[in-house]
């Protein structure tokens, strides 16, 4: 399956997350954009690598479907970017989601105000 039937098939899960998240991003945009997908029965996870400071990181960009498989999908981005050599898992969510996933530390707090 290519990447694009593979993003349709998990789009009423994903299409939501990076419609209304703090940097949004159109379903056409995505479809151009380099991303690993990790999937479950019921469950997505999306993840780009990215460089902050210099450092290579694994960024878990979607999360998206039932909590215990989540998290399962997280273990396996962990082992994934442990064997490709990276040396840090990072994500942007609710705070909630550092009390859900072990081993995670909240680094900075972001706020928006609406104007």
């Amino acid at each position: 399956m290519d990447q694009a039937h593979l993003l349709s098939k998990w789009r009423h899960l994903i299409e939501p997350e990076i419609t209304r998240g703090l940097t949004p991003c159109s379903w056409e945009m995505l479809l151009t954009m380099n991303v690993t997908v990790f999937e479950a029965p019921h469950s997505v996870v999306l993840v780009r690598d990215i460089q902050i400071n210099g450092r290579l990181m694994r960024s878990i960009w979607v999360a998206a479907g039932e909590l215990s498989e989540v998290l399962h999908l997280v273990s396996q981005v962990e082992q994934s970017a442990r064997r490709d050599g990276i040396g840090a898992l990072v994500f942007i969510g609710r705070r909630g989601w550092i009390r859900a996933v072990p081993g995670f530390k909240e680094m900075t707090t972001v706020g928006l105000k609406e104007l």
